[in-house]
C-alpha cells in the first residue's frame, strides 16, 4: 500500500475576524462546529482557494442564501481583512514525506476586483516553525508579511519558494509533488475539479445531476400504455423502498448514537489538543528568551576579548621597545671593554721603571683583587643565571595564560642568549592590574 498525500493544517492570515489562525486537519474527517456567523463558511472557502487558485470559479455564498448573487457578504471580497494582503496555506504532507506550503494571496482592489498571487514552498523541514516565518515581528508586535518578506523568510529556512502566474501550472506542479489526481491544466478539467469541490462544500445535486434526472422522468414518449406500466413498476418499487427507508431510519438512528458518542470524544481529544498546543507554545517562548540571554552573552564575551587583545598588543610594544634598549645596553658594554684593555695597554708602556715596579705590584695586588672580584663575578653571575631562567620561566608562563592562542612569541638568536647571559639580568616587574612585562638593565 503506497503512501497518500494529507493536508497537516490550514493557516488563515488576515481575514474577517481572523489575524493569525491555524486549524489542524485529520486525515479522514474534519468536522466545523460554530453558531452563524462564526466564520465556518469563510474557513472552507479559504481551504477552497489554495485548492484550486482560479478567480473564474471563486464565486461563493452563505449555505443559506438564495442565491449567489446576494448582496450578503459581498462573496469573497467581504472575507478578507481591510488592510494588507490575505493568504490562505495548506501545510501538505506529500506522499514521498516531503514537506510542501501550498499558499496564495489575495489583494483587495476596488470592490468587488481580488488579485491573486499563488505560490509554493518546497523543502521545508518538518522542524520548522511555520508561525514564525508567515509573521513579520516588530519588537513585541506583529504583523501580516508582504509576498517580499515571504521570499526572504523562507529560504533562511533552507526551503524555496516558486511563484505562478496561472491556476494550471500551479496545479500542475501539486499533481507532480503526488497532491493533486489530475495536471487540471485545461479549464474543462478545472471546471470538474470545481464542481467536485462546490458540491462537498454545500451539498446537494450537481446541475448536471439534476439535468440527467430531469431528461429522464420527464422525456417526451407517445405510447401512454408504457408509461403506466412503468408508472406501475415505479410504484411496486416505492412499496419496497418505503420498507427500506423504514429500515434504513433504524440505521440511522444507531449510525446518530454512535455520531453522539463519537463527537464526544473528538471534542475531548480537540481539547487536549489545544492544551498541548498552548503548552508547546509557552516552551517555544521559553526557548526564544533562553537563546536570547545566551545571545546577549556572547556579545559580552566579544567585547571582553577584544579588550585583552588591545591589552596584548600594548604589552607586545612594550616588549619591542625592551629589546631595542637591550641591544643599546650590548653595544655600550663592547665599547667599555675595549677602553679598558687600551687603559691596561697605556699602563703597561710607562717608560719609568719605578713606576713599572710600583706599577707591577699594583698590578699584582690588583691582579689579586682582580681574581677575587672575578670569582664574585661568576658566582654573582651563576645566581642571575638561575634567576633569569626562573623569571623566563614564569614570564612564558604568563604570557601562554594571557595572550590569545593565535598569538605567538619567537624566541631569541642563540648569539642573543650569550650575550644576554654575559652582560644583562633580567627583572620581571608587574604593573598594577594590566601585568605588563618589562625587562631592564642591571
Amino acid at each position: 500500500m503506497t503512501d497518500r498525500a494529507c493536508i497537516e493544517r490550514l493557516l488563515l492570515l488576515n481575514w474577517k475576524g481572523i489575524f493569525f489562525q491555524p486549524f489542524e486537519l485529520h486525515e479522514a474527517v474534519t468536522a466545523l462546529e460554530g453558531e452563524n456567523g462564526a466564520g465556518k463558511t469563510t474557513i472552507m472557502i479559504g481551504a477552497f482557494v489554495a485548492l484550486l487558485p482560479d478567480l473564474q470559479r471563486l464565486i461563493f455564498r452563505n449555505v443559506g442564501e438564495a442565491s449567489a448573487g446576494a448582496d450578503g457578504d459581498r462573496g469573497i471580497y467581504g472575507r478578507l481583512g481591510v488592510k494588507g494582503p490575505s493568504y490562505s496555506l495548506l501545510d501538505l504532507r506529500a506522499a514521498d514525506g516531503s514537506r510542501v506550503i501550498a499558499g496564495v494571496c489575495l489583494l483587495r482592489g476596488a470592490p468587488p476586483r481580488i488579485e491573486l498571487m499563488r505560490f509554493l514552498v518546497e523543502g521545508l523541514p518538518w522542524d520548522a516553525d511555520l508561525e514564525t516565518l508567515v509573521l513579520v515581528r516588530d519588537g513585541a508586535s506583529e504583523r501580516i508579511p508582504e509576498m517580499a518578506d515571504l521570499r526572504q523568510s523562507f529560504p533562511r529556512a533552507g526551503a524555496g519558494l516558486t511563484s505562478y502566474e496561472s491556476a494550471g501550472r500551479y496545479c500542475g506542479r501539486l499533481h507532480e509533488l503526488g497532491i493533486l489526481p489530475m495536471r487540471m491544466e485545461q479549464p474543462q478539467d478545472r471546471q470538474r475539479y470545481h464542481h467536485m469541490l462546490h458540491t462537498s462544500m454545500y451539498g446537494g445535486f450537481s446541475g448536471s445531476l439534476q439535468k440527467g434526472l430531469r431528461e429522464y422522468l420527464l422525456n417526451e414518449d407517445q405510447k401512454l400504455r408504457n408509461h403506466v406500466g412503468r408508472m406501475r413498476e415505479n410504484l411496486d418499487a416505492c412499496r419496497i423502498t418505503r420498507g427500506q427507508i423504514a429500515e434504513a431510519q433504524a440505521r440511522y438512528k444507531l449510525i446518530e448514537e454512535v455520531f453522539r458518542f463519537g463527537w464526544g470524544m473528538a471534542q475531548a481529544a480537540f481539547h487536549g489538543s489545544r492544551l498541548l498546543y498552548e503548552t508547546r507554545r509557552t516552551s517555544a517562548d521559553a526557548a526564544r528568551e533562553q537563546h536570547r540571554g545566551c545571545c546577549r552573552q556572547t556579545d559580552a564575551a566579544k567585547a571582553k576579548c577584544a579588550q585583552l587583545e588591545a591589552r596584548h598588543q600594548e604589552a607586545a610594544q612594550a616588549l619591542e621597545q625592551l629589546r631595542r634598549e637591550l641591544e643599546d645596553a650590548v653595544k655600550l658594554l663592547d665599547a667599555c671593554t675595549q677602553a679598558r684593555g687600551y687603559r691596561t695597554r697605556l699602563d703597561r708602556l710607562i717608560p719609568q721603571r719605578a713606576k713599572q715596579e710600583q706599577a707591577l705590584g699594583t698590578a699584582t695586588e690588583e691582579k689579586e683583587a682582580a681574581r677575587k672580584g672575578r670569582d664574585q663575578a661568576r658566582a654573582r653571575l651563576e645566581r642571575e643565571q638561575l634567576e633569569r631562567d626562573r623569571l623566563a620561566k614564569e614570564l612564558r608562563r604568563f604570557l601562554s595564560a594571557n595572550i590569545p592562542s593565535g598569538l605567538s612569541l619567537r624566541p631569541p638568536s642563540a648569539s642573543r642568549q650569550r650575550a644576554q647571559s654575559s652582560t644583562m639580568r633580567p627583572l620581571l616587574l608587574l604593573e598594577g592590574e594590566r601585568k605588563s612585562c618589562a625587562i631592564r638593565s642591571v
